[in-house]
Parts: structure tokens; sequence; C-alpha cells
């Protein structure tokens, strides 16, 4: 039986465990090493929304594949009955824009229902919101809440026969006895994996009772976002590269309030829940690839998985396929040598 060991128990640490597991079955054990488990994870912060965001140079057909690999797998478990769970719900999501020559990603041919936004339809927004937005998309998009769908992917990982141990890992070499490490450590990667293209975005976001709302709006560049969630309503949000400060700021509060109040006006009304902040992983292109290193005359074989941006939810499982057909080569490569 082959040892696999991931390190980091986020979203993406926690996909890429339960996507071995599902991969080999009995012919690996796969164990979690974690400083923190949900709720205190950078993944606990987010919205959940699944929509593609910050993932700066990284090739678009990655994006594509990635994210409808993410966007199948969630509307799989709404199918099967986890979305109480799970904290998934289906929603509408309006996207607006300001500029008229907005190029559409090729990710927008990825959810359900994609159109542009009718004439009439962008007029009686503009009317409501009174603004002058020039273009507009509308799509079935997800939103898995982490708070929710963390808790639900370690149980099943447990419930796989997954091992989790509580310990920071400072340096590859203290994993020398696994046969396959898996770096799933986002922003950490910039220490354990000695990454200086990793890089800190901090996000600030409100949260705030609307259980009337059920209708995710979003400006174009996260310039305001309003999105649903399963028991509460987000507020979006800031993105401030190379900031650290994950203390909630009065301004940026006050910043995020002015705009989406200017999204959706309705939401001045809604009691104010809670403030929360994150450092998202931006990195120049996501990082998903395999790595030697030599310690002691023993080769490491590493998978890196992170640097993904704002799209930790939307790109999860996508990614954590990838890695796992990566280490699918890797033991293919040492059985091949043992034999």
């Amino acid at each position: 039986m082959y040892e696999i060991v991931v390190v980091g128990c986020g979203v993406i640490g926690l996909t890429t465990a339960v996507a071995i597991q599902g991969k080999f079955k009995k012919t690996c054990k796969v164990t979690i090493f974690t400083e923190k488990l949900s709720p205190h994870t950078t993944s606990d912060v987010a919205a959940g929304i699944w929509c593609p965001y910050l993932y700066q140079d990284t090739n678009m057909k990655n994006i594509v594949k990635w994210s409808k690999a993410t966007y199948d797998y969630l509307i799989n478990l709404w199918r099967e009955g986890h979305a109480d769970e799970a904290g998934i719900c289906l929603q509408p999501l309006t996207m607006v824009f300001s500029n008229e020559g907005h190029e559409q990603p090729d990710w927008l041919n990825v959810p359900f229902g994609t159109q542009p936004l009718s004439t009439e339809h962008l007029e009686t927004i503009n009317k409501q919101h009174k603004k002058n937005f020039k273009t507009g998309i509308h799509f079935i998009t997800i939103s898995a809440e982490p708070l929710k769908l963390l808790p639900f992917l370690q149980k099943r990982f447990i419930q796989n026969g997954g091992a989790i141990k509580m310990k920071k890992i400072i340096n590859f070499n203290e994993l020398s006895n696994y046969d396959v490490i898996v770096n799933c450590t986002g922003l950490y990667s910039k220490i354990l994996a000695k990454d200086d293209q990793v890089v800190p975005a901090r996000g600030q976001l409100v949260r705030v009772k609307a259980q009337w709302n059920f209708q995710t709006f979003l400006h174009e560049d996260g310039d305001g976002a309003v999105i649903v969630n399963y028991d509460s309503t987000v507020l979006g949000g800031t993105c401030q590269v190379n900031d650290t400060n994950e203390n909630p700021s009065d301004s940026d509060t006050r910043m995020i309030l002015k705009k989406c109040y200017e999204l959706v006006p309705a939401i001045q009304k809604a009691p104010l829940l809670d403030i929360t902040v994150g450092l998202r992983p931006v990195r120049t292109r996501i990082r998903v690839e395999m790595e030697t290193i030599k310690v002691d005359n023993k080769v490491l074989r590493i998978v890196h998985n992170y640097g993904h941006g704002g799209g930790g939810i939307t790109l999860s499982y996508g990614c954590a396929l990838e890695a796992t057909e990566l280490i699918k080569g890797i033991l293919e490569d040492i059985l091949k040598h043992k034999l």
C-alpha cells in the first residue's frame, strides 16, 4: 500500500485528499497534516461562489477544465441530496459591466443558462439601481459555503479511511517516509515551497441577514458583490495585494456597504452579522505540477496544488483531479522501478 501525505486542510487540501481516495481506493493510505481545521482555515472566510476570479495568467483552457470539473462535482453533490450538509445552493447570478467592449471569458460556457442580458433587462436594472451599465450576463451558479462544505469533506475523508494529524510542517524533509507529498498550503507555500511568486491578496467581507435575497449580483472586477450563502448574504469586497492585515478595517466596511447598497438598495435594511478577513493566495499562475527533490540520497516526490487566488472553491475539485493524475504517474514510476 502506498503512503500519500497531503499538507493543508483547506478546500484544496480536502478535495485533493478525497479525490486521491476515490481514484486509488484501497491501494493508498492518505494522511493530512495541518496546522488548522475548519472553521479556522483561509477557505472558511470565502463566500464560496462558483465564479473564477484572480487566476492571473493561468491558461484559460485549464481554468475552463478545472472550473467545469468542480461545477459538475458540486452539482452531483446537490443531486445526491447533500446540499443541506455541504451548504450547496443553486442560484441565478447577474454580472454587469460598465464598458461595452468587455470580452467574455471562455469559462462562461461552463455554467447552465449563460446568456447576455437583453436591452430591456439592462434598462430595468439601470433604472432600479440608478446606474448606466453597458452590458451584462446571466447564468446559474453554485454557492458552496465553506463553513459547511469543509466539515462535509473532512467527514467524507475520515469515513474513507483517511487520517488527520495536527502539525505544522516546516520542511518537506519531515515527510520523507511518504511515497508522495501533496502540497496544498496556499499562501504558506511562499515559505514551505520557497515560492516568491505567491503573494497575499487581502479580502474583507461583510455578512448580513437577508433571507429574502435569492440572487447573486456582481459588478465587474469585483467592484461590489452581493452573494447568496446558505444562511446569510455576503457583501464584498476588497482585493489588496501584499496587504497582510487580517483585522477588519472600518473604512473597508464603509466602502463595501456603499458599493453593495448601490447594487442592491434593499440590502440597507439587512442586519449585519459578521465582518471577516482572509488572505487569498495569488500567484502568477496556479501551480499544479510535480517536483522532485533529494534529501539524504532519497528522492522526495512532491505534487504542488496551490495559488488559486479568489477561485479556491471554483477550481478545487478540478485541480484535485489534475493533482491525482500526477500522483498516478508517480506511483506507476515507483512500481516500474520496483519490478
